[in-house]
């Protein structure tokens, strides 16, 4: 059981089934005299170390400006590397580009392809999102970018290599999502559409994993500690760095000033849907017998998986705020 185990429950009956038989499994393994601990908590919540994101495409369509611009792949809510081999916690993001050198008559949908099937020997996925300038199918024209955002994979993906994550967290792929986008432009600057866009995806999965600017890097920043002048992306001149050569990093710390303004804004959550939550976490304090019928009478009233997550991520926050557990 693991945070995965909420997250992809959605409103059908069938999810609902599942839901009574995880909270009955947690019930038997409580002594239901006992009062619901923190440590008790950190079991429910924290078990397993393959956390599948297959939230992602709700998390980007809660952003107005990315909901007409996502596309999901088909299969990508099952795609990743086997977890039976694998690990997958991810703390963190790192932005890449593909190094297909957008020039004109470039068609996004060979990228995708290559990032779910695998690249040069390296097997697929190659990230979880694929960032292209305009649909798969829409060739470049030098003057056409509609940008899109493509979900490719809900698990593990082979984007990472060796490096050093800010943040603590253990090197590889393991520890974080990737977004690949095509590119850099053959000619000129990023465009800033396809700018915009890019902040907007970062800025959407970190507000949702409750992140700061600081657990996005580039692959340049990440991999230089540990392999220097192995990666460069991504590169290129852009809005904040017009005068940069093609193949010069991007700055990680000024790419993170132009997020932190988009984390700013207000939380999505109703006062309704706060009260709903806050009711929950006071269910789970009760005894074991009062806790399964209150939570699943709780939980039902939620409208959608994303609260559903939220609820369990405000739980786990609590207990690690907490010096007992």
């Amino acid at each position: 059981m693991t945070l995965d185990c909420v997250t992809q429950l959605g409103d059908g009956p069938d999810d609902r089934t599942r839901l009574e038989s995880w909270l009955d499994q947690l019930a038997v393994a409580l002594d239901p005299d006992r009062l619901f601990r923190p440590a008790d908590l950190r079991l429910a919540v924290n078990l397993g170390t393959y956390q599948w994101q297959r939230d992602l495409a709700d998390v980007l369509r809660a952003d107005p400006f990315l909901r007409p611009r996502v596309i999901e792949r088909d299969g990508w809510r099952d795609r990743g590397r086997p977890p039976a081999q694998f690990t997958f916690a991810p703390s963190g993001l790192i932005e890449h580009h593909t190094a297909c050198g957008v020039a004109v008559g470039h068609d996004p949908a060979t990228c995708t392809a290559g990032i779910i099937a695998g690249v040069n020997g390296t097997p697929g996925p190659i990230s979880q999102l694929h960032g292209t300038w305009t649909p798969p199918g829409v060739p470049w024209r030098g003057n056409n970018a509609d940008p899109r955002i493509i979900i490719t994979a809900a698990g593990r993906a082979n984007h990472a290599g060796d490096g050093l994550y800010p943040w603590g967290a253990p090197a590889g792929n393991g520890s974080a999502l990737g977004i690949e986008w095509c590119g850099p432009p053959a000619v000129g600057e990023w465009p800033p559409i396809v700018v915009k866009l890019r902040q907007h995806v970062t800025a959407a999965i970190l507000r949702a994993r409750r992140w700061d600017a600081g657990r996005v890097v580039t692959h340049h920043s990440y991999a230089e500690p540990r392999r220097p002048g192995a990666k460069i992306d991504p590169s290129g001149p852009w809005s904040r760095q017009p005068t940069l050569p093609r193949l010069t990093p991007w700055s990680v710390a000024t790419w993170r000033t132009t997020i932190t303004p988009l984390l700013d804004q207000e939380d999505d959550m109703t006062p309704e849907q706060a009260t709903q939550l806050a009711a929950i976490h006071a269910a789970v304090t009760g005894t074991a017998t009062e806790r399964h019928a209150d939570i699943m009478h709780r939980l039902g009233q939620l409208p959608g998986r994303q609260l559903w997550a939220r609820a369990f991520r405000r739980l786990a926050e609590v207990i690690d705020r907490d010096p007992a557990t």
